[in-house]
């Protein structure tokens, strides 16, 4: 697999960007590339705090474990897939790959003091938990859907329960049963690709396994969505203090 990583990098001050471009530059080295393009540091006082930005592009090639580590360890804001424009991955090799990269976020997280907030949404109602054989027979080989378990290290309460079926809705996937055991919140789960590694890049599960398909299909469209969307995720849980800052002083906002 061959893709384009962009990574946008804002700072306080040049050093902090600097910082982060070194690092960046430093892993491409470790995996003996370069990158295609490093931008000038630019500083934009209206964007105060966040006033000083950069951005790396580089070409990285590799497995699908290799790409979707690489989406955790930059980061990257935006990612093109150059090739190739489809895969096929047996369910028990996508859900190896899937744990380790899930163990990847949890151990980023940890190591930037991150927890995943898991808080129910009062005003969003409560989906239905439950399909049967014929919706999910549908959902998986008409859809193209994953059917998914995972096992969440989080209180099996009534509460969290809700919350997470909420949570999951809003990234695309249903829920097609909860159930509890002495390690972990267990959930069957049925969603796109981009949907299910959604969901994984802000709450990364201890216990992950492909359900159906036997197979799994995957185009270079629904990968380079769901690594755009797990790095410019952990962009943010990188970048967390400055942004909340810039949105608190209305930086982003647009002035006609």
């Amino acid at each position: 697999m061959r893709a384009i990583f962009y990574v946008e990098i804002l700072g306080r001050t040049r050093w902090d960007v600097r910082e982060e471009v070194e690092r960046i530059i430093s892993y491409l080295k470790w995996r003996n590339l370069k990158p295609k393009e490093v931008g000038e540091t630019i500083e934009d006082e209206s964007m105060a705090p966040a006033k000083f930005s950069s951005y790396v592009e580089a070409e990285l090639s590799g497995s699908l474990g290799d790409l979707l580590n690489a989406a955790v360890d930059l980061s990257p804001t935006m990612v093109e897939v150059l090739s190739p424009p489809k895969l096929e991955i047996p369910a028990g090799e996508l859900s190896e790959t899937l744990r380790g990269v899930a163990e990847r976020i949890r151990a980023l997280m940890r190591e930037l003091g991150f927890s995943p907030l898991i808080q129910d949404i009062p005003d969003l109602p409560t989906p239905a938990v439950g399909f049967d054989e014929d919706e999910l027979w549908d959902l998986v080989y008409q859809d193209r859907k994953l059917l998914v378990r995972m096992g969440l290290d989080v209180p099996g309460s009534e509460e969290v329960e809700r919350a997470l079926v909420k949570l999951l809705a809003i990234d695309g996937c249903g829920v097609s049963s909860i159930s509890r055991d002495d390690r972990a919140l267990m959930l069957e789960v049925i969603g796109s690709f981009e949907s299910v590694i959604g969901f994984i890049s802000k709450y990364p599960p201890a216990e992950f396994e492909v359900l159906e398909p036997a197979v799994v299909e995957i185009t270079a469209y629904e990968l380079q969505n769901a690594m755009s969307d797990l790095g410019g995720f952990l962009r943010g849980v990188r970048q967390r203090d400055i942004l909340g800052e810039a949105y608190e002083s209305d930086a982003f906002s647009f002035k006609l």
